[in-house]
């Protein structure tokens, strides 16, 4: 395992242990949800919003987490489709920032639009 390999694993590892208190985690290498039933792809809707709330404001960190996540999977996935795990590992935080910035936007104070 390369040295940005073994630092990669670590960070998603020191993720987990902040958003996993029910279970909603990898299961590595399948990326499946240990916690959903089996075979349902991970990140399930429960982990993204535990992993968007650990996140909160911080889209840059989000994002960067989900990219440090692709990494690792595409790693450990070989075989998959590199565009299908980017979809499902990566699509829904652009999704979910979208979908929040344009909401915070519309109700921001004094917005006339």
């Amino acid at each position: 395992m390369s040295t940005p390999q073994i630092r990669a694993t670590r960070d998603v590892a020191e993720m987990h242990q902040r958003i996993g208190a029910d279970g909603h985690l990898p299961d590595r290498p399948s990326w499946t949800c240990q916690a959903c039933e089996p075979g349902a792809y991970w990140p399930c809707a429960p982990a993204q919003n535990q992993i968007a709330e650990a996140y909160g404001s911080d889209r840059v960190g989000l994002a960067g987490y989900a990219g440090t996540l692709y990494y690792v999977a595409v790693a450990e996935r070989p075989a998959d489709d590199p565009g299908e795990l980017y979809e499902r590992i990566v699509g829904w935080v652009r999704r979910f920032i979208t979908s929040n910035t344009s909401s915070h936007l519309a109700s921001s104070p004094g917005d006339e639009r």
